[in-house]
């Protein structure tokens, strides 16, 4: 507590209010940077340019120096653009159930082919929008496609196509760029998720052709991409390789499915 005056202590006895000494002037805060206009603290120099620290920071004992040159907060990232948006919808199958494939019955003892259908649904729309593809695109993604791609794989075969409808890890099939490309080991165990997601990248991959490491690798089409992903040059009992057969049923079997109503 500030020690008082005698005449202030005198004062204080005789009334209770604390009276100002006229002997001693009111102590007063000084700061050289004020608004003339109105007596509000501003900032040193040009009044109140906000380039400057404040005499107030000064006077409080707060360091100065850090705001001299204040640094832009980083934006936050901005949310997804309407037009990001848009697109994304336009390339998401809003959908619960696919067509049955023409020859692969999905009544009674044969319900189990529609049991992938959302599986596939999924795993289009995953694909179709981590690359932005839409509709019309060369590289687009009917999950209609890939159930008819099923049918051909293992469609005949109800455990087969449970756990790998795609044969994306068939043992007989397995390549070590599995593993680098789709982090897949020889003989794990599968999903149909699992298989529906790998497929497709390995798709890709058959469908992409890399001529030189400083040239950028170009699509050559979902037709090129079967008929590699089968790979199979050995002529069937039609004398076609079976690499083009296989591509000509999977497309055969996906034009009919989705022209029936």
């Amino acid at each position: 507590m500030e020690r008082l005056s005698r005449f202030q202590f005198v004062h204080w006895l005789r009334t209770g209010p604390v009276a100002v000494d006229p002997e001693q002037p009111p102590e007063v805060k000084f700061n050289p940077n004020h608004d003339p206009k109105n007596g509000q603290f501003t900032y040193s120099g040009e009044g109140g340019s906000a380039s400057q620290p404040s005499s107030v920071l000064r006077t409080m004992g707060l360091p100065v120096e850090s705001i001299s040159n204040p640094q832009p907060t980083p934006a936050e990232p901005k949310a997804q653009s309407a037009a990001t948006r848009r697109q994304q919808r336009r390339s998401t199958i809003i959908m619960k159930k696919l067509k049955p494939i023409p020859g692969y019955p999905e009544t009674g003892a044969d319900s189990w082919r529609a049991a992938d259908d959302k599986v596939f649904i999924d795993a289009a729309n995953k694909f179709n929008s981590e690359r932005g593809l839409k509709p019309g695109d060369p590289k687009y993604i009917d999950p209609q496609l890939i159930k008819a791609w099923a049918m051909v794989e293992s469609g005949g075969d109800k455990a087969a196509f449970l756990r790998d409808p795609l044969q994306a890890n068939n043992p007989g099939d397995w390549n070590t760029d599995k593993l680098r490309l789709l982090g897949l080991q020889k003989d794990q165990p599968m999903t149909p998720e699992l298989s529906a997601q790998a497929a497709l990248k390995w798709l890709e991959h058959k469908g992409t052709r890399r001529d030189k490491a400083t040239s950028p690798p170009r699509w050559l089409g979902l037709d090129h991409a079967f008929e590699q992903y089968n790979g199979r040059n050995k002529l069937g009992k039609d004398g076609v390789p079976l690499k083009l057969w296989y591509r000509q049923q999977v497309m055969k079997l996906y034009s009919t499915s989705k022209s029936q109503r």
